[in-house]
């Protein structure tokens, strides 16, 4: 007698393969998989949201630059100075955003915004508002930064100087050879502009001695020119360099004759007219002349 056999079909079968093949998850027990449900794209809310982004992001960009001229052409000139107040004006204006989206945009684009889009209308505001600043308080526009001397007082290399010694400040210690040197002093003068506009004065005083002025006037003057040929007379200087160490400085040279003994102050004042208020810059330096 054949003994009975359970008869399996082929689909069973390949399920059951399946099933027993796989691994289980790691872990005491199994775990309940969560299934993952794409959400059905809507293409005419994508399409209005991207309507809503635009508005916001040329609004932004408009608001950060007609801010950025306003400052500029109104409030800057006023001021004397930089101060706190440029700042904080663009940045009060960040939590005015939403108020102001709520305003101007159409009501149905304003009501699809939420907090991401006030945080990135918040910072595109701020990089615009400072791009713009940036052009228009830099030449050509504007200028606020000041003229300075960038190298310090140089001393021409001459048979009455036998050593000149510097320190960390700019100060200067001159031996020279007798008791009464001729002496030439130069400097450099340097901006981020044109530097027709500046007027220097320098002055130079021994100590109880009256004031000496060496210039006190405009850098497009005669006397300005004729320093500054002096200046590129001078064959060598005492320095490692020449003052001027930029091809755009422009060099002075001042002859000081019969310059006594002891320890000399010498002033320069660099003053601009930078559009926006006055650029200044001040400088004092020491120099003992010794006799060797």
């Amino acid at each position: 007698m054949v003994p009975a056999t359970n008869v399996v079909d082929v689909d069973t079968a390949l399920r059951s393969s399946a099933y027993s093949g796989r691994k289980r998850p790691k872990g005491d027990g199994p775990k309940d998989r969560v299934p993952k449900v794409l959400e059905p794209f809507d293409p005419v809310a994508a399409y209005e949201k991207e309507k809503a982004d635009a508005w916001s992001m040329w609004l932004v960009i408009a608001l950060g630059a007609s801010f950025a001229l306003f400052q500029r052409f109104v409030i800057l000139p006023v001021m004397d100075g930089p101060a706190r107040s440029i700042w904080l004006l663009p940045l009060s204006l960040v939590f005015f955003l939403p108020t102001i989206h709520r305003l101007v945009v159409p009501k149905r684009f304003s009501e699809l915004y939420t907090g991401g889009n006030w945080f990135r209308a918040g910072m595109l505001f701020l990089f615009t508002w400072l791009a713009a600043s940036v052009a228009m308080i830099n030449p050509p526009l504007g200028d606020i930064a000041a003229p300075e001397v960038p190298e310090g007082i140089g001393i021409a290399d001459t048979g009455d100087v036998a050593s000149v010694d510097y320190n960390k400040d700019g100060d200067l210690i001159l031996s020279v050879v007798d008791g009464s040197p001729d002496i030439t002093i130069g400097f450099s003068v340097r901006d981020n502009w044109k530097l027709d506009d500046i007027h220097m004065n320098a002055t130079i005083q021994r100590y109880g001695d009256a004031e000496v002025v060496l210039a006190g006037w405009a850098l497009d003057s005669d006397p300005a020119a004729l320093s500054n040929q002096r200046y590129l007379e001078v064959a060598n200087w005492t320095e490692s360099g020449e003052p001027a160490s930029k091809p755009d400085d422009m060099g002075f040279a001042f002859d000081l004759e019969s310059l006594e003994p002891g320890i000399h102050t010498i002033s320069i004042r660099l003053v601009e007219d930078g559009g926006l208020w006055q650029n200044e810059w001040y400088r004092e330096y020491t120099l003992n002349v010794q006799v060797q």
